[in-house]
């Protein structure tokens, strides 16, 4: 079995309220913590990797789209020309 050696006290606190806020024991605060954090930036490269293609450029639109439903609120052109979002 491989061992952890944590040197420093800011990252010992942390670990340690981790594991009380959470009720595991310091190994399964923090290998979760670390799953967490992997998962996060694994999906961020995910979604960046395609952003510059049409594909990613359509993603983008359809997120934005869903948004603008989701939250009920639609673009309109004001009388001075100005876009505007007003809820329906």
């Amino acid at each position: 079995m491989q061992q952890i050696n944590i040197k420093s006290d800011e990252a010992y606190r942390l670990a340690n309220e981790l594991s009380r806020l959470t009720g595991e024991n310091m190994t399964q605060a923090i290998t979760r913590a670390i799953e967490e954090r992997l998962e996060k930036l694994r999906a961020q490269a995910r979604n960046s990797r395609g952003r510059g293609s049409l594909t990613g450029f359509l993603l983008s639109a359809a997120e934005a789209r869903s948004f603008l439903y989701w939250t009920r609120e639609r673009p309109t052109i004001s009388s001075t020309m100005k876009l505007v979002f007003q809820k329906t």
